[in-house]
């Protein structure tokens, strides 16, 4: 045994009981250790909640591999408030991308859990350039990305039975990998993705009230402000003309 993936929480604000106790536990072992949050998300607002609480619960802790997105519907929980993962394809691939596309604005490396047949027909793989973890339990792993769950009783002298595990993938090796203007741009993205979904400061309210008050700022198509994100020349020059129409 070299690696944990230790539960650290589940929904928006339950944390498991023993977290603390299993993250100290398994670092006094010489373990290396990621976590995984189990997700009762019913809409993207909800699965970005989600991972703010995670990164909030985890901050300060040393975490050799990912942080997972775990999308099971085990309890029902899903499909007793309306959301199927198998018909609502669309709506869980958006709560996915929320929650990955915050933990790598934070600078954390993430992944999404699920079984075989969610990970081959729901999950759009190719759009997420995240991490995958398949679970699928016999002596195939039909997906080979990043880490396999090959059992759910696999046992362990003193502790009894346990979800078991390989990794394929040496993370302490791949943060040593060179900058590619591909790994450049990719984490531009996310960094500005980030940051549109950042809430403005208090200190900036009646400035920001009087600018939209005035037509200064109108947002985008769907009148996200974006007040914490870059302006760029050309939005530049729109609040210029918007200011200078204003004093004419």
């Amino acid at each position: 045994m070299s690696f944990v993936i230790i539960r650290s929480s589940y929904g928006t604000g339950s944390i498991d009981s023993k977290f603390e106790e299993n993250y100290n536990m398994a670092k006094a072992a010489g373990l290396k250790v990621g976590v995984y949050h189990y997700s009762y998300a019913l809409s993207v607002s909800e699965a970005l909640r989600e991972a703010k609480f995670v990164c909030g619960l985890i901050k300060g802790k040393q975490l050799d591999m990912p942080v997972w997105f775990d999308m099971e519907d085990a309890d029902g929980y899903k499909s007793k408030n309306g959301v199927n993962i198998y018909s609502d394809k669309n709506l869980i691939n958006e709560m996915c991308s929320a929650f990955i596309k915050y933990m790598k604005s934070q600078g954390l490396k993430c992944g999404i859990y699920a079984s075989k047949s969610v990970l081959i027909s729901v999950i759009n793989r190719s759009e997420f350039g995240c991490y995958f973890w398949n679970a699928q339990w016999g002596s195939t792993d039909s997906i080979k990305d990043t880490m396999w769950q090959y059992t759910a009783t696999g046992s362990i002298a003193g502790c009894g039975d346990f979800d078991l595990d390989v990794c394929y993938k040496d993370f302490e090796e791949s943060e040593n990998e060179d900058m590619t203007q591909e790994k450049f741009n990719e984490m531009m993205d996310n960094y500005l993705s980030g940051l549109k979904s950042k809430s403005p400061a208090d200190w900036s309210k009646d400035s920001r009230e009087w600018a939209e008050k005035n037509g200064l700022i109108s947002g985008d198509e769907n009148g996200n402000k974006q007040y914490e994100n870059f302006v760029t020349r050309e939005q530049l020059v729109v609040f210029l003309k918007r200011l200078f129409d204003k004093v004419s």
